[in-house]
């Protein structure tokens, strides 16, 4: 389970969230845990849930507002606790201080890192191989670093030609390629099957286009590699 919010306005994404004052900051926690508390209560018997997803600006404050909601939830929540941070955070250094915190259980990441520079179809060889040197580089990194286990806990390919260019841009224009989705899809588990660090994955989104894999190439990959996994 995890938290997904919006913004009203033009920036609509969670991650251009921040305040000005001290103030407007811990108001802000307060009713975030004033609304993400019921939510707890009723996951009892979920194993894991998140504290919060891609909050680009608001993981950067003072560690203590995110330490007190930490301690919040505990006091809740008796399963593992993560938080889902946007891929552009670990090409932003230094890691906000509190991802070492022994009440954050492991660390996630939405996961649209571009594989090349410029649009292209890619082979399923080339695109193993990007997927290692370009994300999978970052991801064990980052539990390397920290000492957690890390989960996808987004990635996305959308059905077109050019689908490893800037993945995270829904509305970039190419071809259709149900194909180069699979191709693209394979090369992220195919690298991920057996990496240590790297403990589950969640494919962005079965029925939203262009990412959607149902009827198509993509699906019959994750049936084939969740058949295998068993």
């Amino acid at each position: 389970m995890e938290p997904l919010l919006t913004v009203g306005g033009p920036q609509q994404w969670a991650g251009f969230i921040q305040f000005s004052s001290s103030q407007s900051l811990q108001a802000w926690f307060d009713s975030y845990w004033a609304t993400l508390r019921p939510y707890l209560i009723a996951a009892h018997d979920v194993d894991e849930i998140a504290i919060g997803t891609e909050f680009e600006r608001l993981q950067n404050v003072n560690p203590s507002y995110w330490i007190t909601l930490l301690q919040r939830v505990h006091s809740v929540y008796s399963g593992k606790i993560i938080y889902d941070m946007n891929w552009t955070t670990l090409k932003n250094p230094p890691l906000p201080k509190w991802f070492w915190s022994p009440l954050l259980n492991d660390l996630g990441v939405s996961l649209y890192f571009p594989l090349v520079d410029a649009p292209k179809r890619l082979t399923q060889q080339e695109a193993i191989t990007l997927w290692h040197d370009r994300a999978l580089v970052w991801l064990d990194g980052l539990a390397q670093t920290t000492g957690k286990s890390v989960i996808i806990s987004e990635i996305g390919y959308a059905n077109t030609a050019y689908a490893g260019y800037n993945p995270y841009n829904a509305a970039f224009s190419a071809p259709r390629d149900d194909d180069e989705q699979a191709l693209l899809y394979n090369a992220a588990l195919q690298n991920i099957h057996n990496d240590s660090h790297v403990i589950g994955v969640f494919f962005w989104a079965w029925l939203v286009p262009p990412y959607d894999p149902s009827q198509k190439p993509a699906a019959q990959i994750l049936h084939q590699w969740y058949s295998s996994a068993h």
